[in-house]
């Protein structure tokens, strides 16, 4: 379940968006919507479901023959709120402060290391508090990638070398599935932790990643 992309029935988001039509911060949009005509909010919504702003899902619903529709935020648009708004804000006593820097860049890289030291703190405590059989997707899947983000690689690549990590993960969703994201993780952390102007002999360089790949292998040949 994806709580921070929640789907939700078309009539609410037709109700908010009849009301933001109407302000004035929408003018540009009234204009723009009538010279292409478009007279319907449910024809916003076509529109941005065909750009990937949005995703749509039908549901069957008792009784009914027509099944009812329901959006969420796209994936990507919010990963691009996020970033814009991590690249001009900054916590400040614990609260969310405007910065005054002009390099959007540098205080996104600021913010994406202090806000994954944030999150994998919260998770590392959520991870040694739940047993096996109830350990969340949410730590399964991110919390490698809060280390590796939050340049904490000695952290990281204990974590991929836990056996009951592996164990935890290869059970709530299979060895295939469990392997790509393992994959995935090492290119993360190579990318992130790896910098190549520093390497004068690549013959002799070896990156922690290699011992977890054999670690990954020795694990799977113990299978019977």
């Amino acid at each position: 379940k994806d709580n921070l992309r929640p789907w939700v029935i078309f009539e609410a988001v037709a109700l908010l968006w009849r009301g933001l039509i109407q302000t004035e911060y929408m003018k540009v949009f009234q204009q723009a919507a009538k010279e292409f005509k478009i007279t319907q909010v449910a024809q916003i919504a076509d529109l941005m479901c065909v750009m990937g702003l949005i995703d749509e899902t039908y549901v069957d619903v008792p009784n009914q023959t027509t099944k009812q529709r329901y959006l969420r935020i796209h994936h990507d648009l919010m990963l691009q709120y996020g970033e814009k708004i991590s690249s001009e804000m900054n916590i400040v006593d614990g609260k969310l402060s405007h910065c005054e820097e002009t390099n959007s860049q540098s205080i996104l890289q600021s913010n994406t290391v202090h806000w994954n030291r944030i999150a994998a703190k919260q998770f590392r405590k959520r991870y040694k508090t739940y047993s096996a059989e109830n350990n969340v997707v949410c730590i399964l899947n991110w919390l490698p990638l809060h280390f590796i983000y939050g340049r904490l690689p000695d952290e990281a690549v204990a974590l991929l070398h836990s056996n009951d990590f592996l164990t935890n993960k290869i059970q709530k969703f299979g060895i295939e599935s469990s392997i790509q994201l393992i994959v995935y993780f090492i290119r993360s952390f190579v990318k992130e932790n790896t910098d190549y102007s520093t390497i004068e002999d690549f013959s002799s360089y070896k990156s922690p990643m290699v011992s977890v790949i054999y670690f990954v292998q020795n694990y799977l040949c113990s299978f019977n």
